[in-house]
């Protein structure tokens, strides 16, 4: 029994260890890219909530309609930090497994994490993107229906 429990045991080459802390740095980088993004994002909500609207008025604009639109897409860049949140936790875990699976390279365990992390990932992001089209087709529509 012992026997077989060994041979089960997966055994990762050096290039499967190198692939995987490939992944692990790009998932690092990109981590690091979207905090930036969600960062800029933040910032420029916090421009739109307090913009002067005397420079609206300045260029002939009605300042109510300022306040309500710039009060809008402000919400819009809080919400699209809230959808990058989950994608930033999910490239940083997976980053953290992939360098415990170049630590550890013939832990099982440590290779299904890196998986499982990936998986989440992936399927996050398919599941926003399938959202994104689904309202960017509805805005086409709408769009369309707004000019007749």
């Amino acid at each position: 029994m012992e026997e077989m429990n060994e041979q089960s045991k997966m055994q990762l080459t050096d290039e499967v260890v190198n692939h995987v802390e490939s992944i692990g740095k790009w998932y690092k980088f990109f981590g690091i890219v979207l905090i930036i993004c969600a960062v800029l994002l933040l910032f420029f909500a916090v421009m739109l909530f307090t913009m002067p609207m005397q420079s609206y008025a300045s260029y002939g604009y009605d300042a109510s309609d300022a306040v309500v639109s710039n009060t809008v897409i402000g919400f819009v860049y809080i919400l699209a930090i809230g959808f990058y949140i989950p994608v930033i936790v999910f490239l940083f875990r997976g980053a953290r497994a992939a360098n415990a699976v170049v630590m550890t390279p013939n832990n099982d365990a440590d290779l299904v994490d890196f998986l499982k992390h990936t998986r989440s990932f992936w399927k996050y992001t398919g599941i926003l993107t399938i959202i994104g089209f689904a309202l960017s087709i509805l805005g086409f529509f709408m769009g369309m229906l707004s000019a007749l």
